[in-house]
């Protein structure tokens, strides 16, 4: 176990996104299984947040973005790079995330995942980058969609999009992109041609789930 963590901040460490540190704060690293066997390296922020103050920016309703991108004959979606690591901390807040691993203490430089005001910071980056773009254009944290109806159109919004986020300093990854797509997948549903559907996966997922009896009735197990 403690391998896969050395691993993971040789890397992060050459990323630049943490370095080591002298605070006086520690929280724990904890690794969480993912379905393809390997494990995801995160931090446990759990005391940090109790004790840090909630930031209430509002999120978009993503049912009002769906219904706006539903009719669009034309959609393209980016897939912002490391999505909070994007973003650097201030100086007075990174001793704050620290945490501990065999190989000493380290906190970071760039905004960590776990933190609970970390999704409302990055959408308060994100919504004024793209408030020029707003009549085609919208983010849900790192996820940008651009929708039309037209395709020359469509393309000249795509790359003034591109050119906002460049400016911003942000970055995108190309393998995680998909331009002028009649039909695509946004936020767990399948859009184009007019219409806004789940993901069949989801959908069999839920169909599949067994139920289990409980007083008389039947139940979903995770429930």
């Amino acid at each position: 176990m403690w391998e896969a963590v050395g691993e993971e901040v040789r890397a992060i460490v050459d990323l630049g996104v943490i370095e080591c540190s002298q605070s006086e704060w520690r929280s724990p690293v904890v690794l969480i299984p993912k379905p393809d066997g390997s494990r995801r390296f995160c931090i446990d922020f759990r005391r940090v947040n109790a004790m840090s103050k909630f930031d209430a920016y509002p999120m978009p309703c993503i049912d009002e973005l769906l219904n706006r991108l539903g009719e669009a004959c034309y959609i393209t979606t980016l897939d912002l790079t490391k999505r909070y690591w994007q973003i650097p901390l201030d100086p007075r807040s990174k001793e704050k995330t620290a945490f501990a691993t065999p190989s000493g203490l380290y906190h970071f430089t760039q905004m960590p995942f776990g933190l609970h005001g970390a999704p409302a910071t990055f959408q308060h980056l994100m919504d004024p980058v793209l408030q020029p773009h707003t009549k085609y254009a919208a983010a849900y944290l790192d996820d940008v969609v651009i929708y039309g109806n037209n395709w020359e159109e469509h393309l000249n919004q795509v790359v003034a999009v591109l050119r906002d986020l460049r400016a911003a300093g942000l970055t995108a990854n190309p393998k995680k992109c998909r331009l002028g797509r009649e039909e695509t997948t946004y936020l767990g549903y399948t859009l184009g041609r007019g219409q806004v559907r789940p993901l069949i996966g989801k959908v069999q997922a839920l169909q599949e789930c067994r139920c289990r009896p409980r007083r008389g009735r039947c139940v979903n197990s995770w429930a």
